[in-house]
């Protein structure tokens, strides 16, 4: 980026004498070939260049004033990383049509200051921009500052017509949110020893920690708290069985002590998997939900761990 110039360098007859302005005839046609130019003439458009370069530099823009440069990239879908459509370098403005719901992992274009929106124009598909996602270069993700409880990575959610605008900060290297109109999305992660609630006898002695179930009846549960109209999106459980039997995730809503099973998801297997169940139910005050796992079908020896529980959240806060 150029340095910016010293505006005193352009400073021009700035006492106001001397400076008499050309006639309108002479202001449509300008000088003619060898006519000596009035020293007057020149002295008015000298003032008038620096008075420009002065407001300028001031940094304040009066009146009416817009920015151009839109791009309309389509056939959006997937995870894109580096993210670098078509006319980006003199674009402003992102208008994406997905195909899709599409996670965008991180930006091209960064450079000192340069500030980009972007909006999704689709119907029923969301456009996620996700936060510090590694699955892009360094330089080219989201930073968004995301302290929510300690635990909480921010991911921001665009539905149609919501925008997300952003700015290259060339000390971090990364793009930060300036303002936006879309859902927030808060990725809380449990370990095991953190927040659960256990009946029968699970153990935490083991690898890195985990909980393992190791009889029949032994459950698992993780307390749920949402914020009034916050869509809980998300709920999943890695595990790691060490034998062939079924372990159960189950999403209860409880309102008012009624609880009510909203959605469930099983795995098995021995092979460390990651399990989810995708709720999109919208929390209103004095909704609590319950996440529990359990034995479905045990069939052989039990010992099977539970490495952590994940629950995503939307707020447009």
């Amino acid at each position: 980026m150029a340095t910016k110039p010293t505006v005193d360098n352009v400073r021009w007859a700035t006492d106001e004498t001397n400076n008499t302005a050309p006639s309108s005839g002479q202001r449509d046609t300008g000088w003619t070939p060898n006519q000596i130019a009035v020293s007057d003439y020149f002295n008015v458009l000298g003032l008038e260049s620096y008075r420009w370069a002065a407001y300028l530099d001031a940094g304040v823009l009066e009146g009416k004033f817009g920015v151009r440069g839109a791009i309309s990239p389509t056939g959006i879908t997937g995870t894109i990383n580096n993210w670098n459509p078509t006319g980006l370098a003199t674009a402003a403005f992102i208008r994406a049509t997905l195909s899709g719901d599409a996670t965008i992992t991180g930006l091209a274009g960064g450079e000192e200051g340069r500030i980009v929106t972007i909006v999704n124009l689709s119907t029923n598909r969301a456009l996620r921009l996700t936060n510090s996602d590694t699955g892009s270069d360094a330089d080219k993700r989201f930073l968004f500052d995301n302290q929510d409880g300690g635990v909480a990575v921010v991911d921001l959610m665009l539905h149609r017509g919501e925008t997300a605008t952003v700015w290259y900060d060339a000390v971090n290297a990364n793009w930060r949110l300036l303002a936006h109109t879309g859902s927030v999305s808060r990725i809380y992660t449990y370990p095991p020893t953190a927040a659960f609630v256990v009946t029968g006898a699970p153990t935490s002695v083991g690898q890195g920690g985990a909980f393992f179930l190791v009889g029949a009846t032994d459950t698992i549960s993780l307390p749920i708290t949402t914020r009034d109209g916050e869509r809980l999106t998300r709920v999943g459980f890695v595990s790691k069985p060490t034998s062939t039997n079924v372990i159960v995730l189950e999403l209860w809503q409880r309102i008012n002590q009624t609880a009510t099973l909203i959605a469930s998801v099983s795995t098995s297997g021995t092979t460390l998997q990651y399990k989810e169940v995708s709720p999109n139910q919208i929390a209103s005050a004095g909704e609590t939900y319950t996440a529990d796992i359990y034995f479905g079908t045990p069939v052989g020896g039990y010992n099977d761990a539970i490495e952590s529980i994940t629950v995503v959240t939307e707020n447009r806060a």
